[in-house]
């Protein structure tokens, strides 16, 4: 999933654009969690779940304790976008949905579940094994087989 934000993303456009695989943003975005300010808590819609893990814990305790007003160039300088658009932040994230769908479906998928499964492996060892089940599985799909010779005639 890819967040095109255009404007203001508060509270749950906020946390919808977490969730996403990739964010991009124009220099008109904001990102707010502002829910303490109403006197409610500060944590919702999963948002205490996936900006720590996008941008680190003290960095998330602070902008969620204080309902921190971010602009897009500190929204990229933490690391909750990871591209600032220079044109149409729809035709850039239209662009980066295609390179995607030009891709093994399979092989998408896997990598999504291996870079969230390895967030909380235990150890490099572990997150090894991870990685290695996934692409004996890619391996045996049939998507290789088809990608690799894609590939090798220099076509999608």
């Amino acid at each position: 999933m890819i967040a095109a934000v255009n404007g203001p993303a508060y509270g749950g456009g906020f946390a919808i654009a977490l969730a996403c695989d990739i964010r991009i943003a124009s220099e008109s975005a904001r990102f707010c969690t502002q829910f303490i300010k109403l006197g409610l808590g500060g944590c919702d819609i999963g948002v205490s779940y996936t900006l720590p893990r996008i941008i680190g814990a003290g960095q998330a305790f602070d902008l969620i304790l204080t309902a921190w007003d971010v602009h897009a160039d500190e929204a990229l300088r933490l690391g909750i976008v990871s591209r600032l658009s220079d044109g149409s932040v729809l035709d850039d994230a239209l662009g980066i949905a295609e390179t995607l769908c030009g891709y093994a479906k399979f092989g998408v998928e896997s990598t999504k579940q291996v870079l969230w499964a390895n967030l909380e492996a235990p150890s490099l060892e572990a997150a090894l094994h991870v990685e290695n089940r996934s692409q004996i599985l890619a391996s045996t799909s049939g998507e290789l087989r088809d990608a690799s010779e894609a590939f090798r005639r220099r076509r999608r």
